[in-house]
């Protein structure tokens, strides 16, 4: 059986900047940068304990759906990868 040992980064495509930030700090992430999120570049955010990078995604395209795909048009807020 393959044993994970380390989670590298969370890949999340969100809606709102700000509101995702405060989020993801009150859970214990650190903001490390912000790659260019307008122009579709993660918010890198980094907790000191585990070691786990969030990506933040964005900005999406739409304020909710189902789709995963990141090869589509429309963009919806949500999980995108675990690397």
């Amino acid at each position: 059986m393959l044993k994970i040992e380390k989670v590298d980064h969370v890949g999340i495509r969100i809606f709102d900047k700000a509101a995702s930030v405060a989020f993801y700090r009150e859970l214990g992430f650190d903001f490390i940068a912000d790659a260019g999120f307008d122009q579709g570049h993660p918010i890198i955010m980094r907790n000191k304990a585990s070691g786990v990078t969030l990506n933040l995604l964005g900005p999406s395209t739409s304020g909710g759906g189902s789709n995963i795909l990141m090869d589509i048009d429309e963009k919806h807020p949500g999980y995108t990868h675990v690397a």
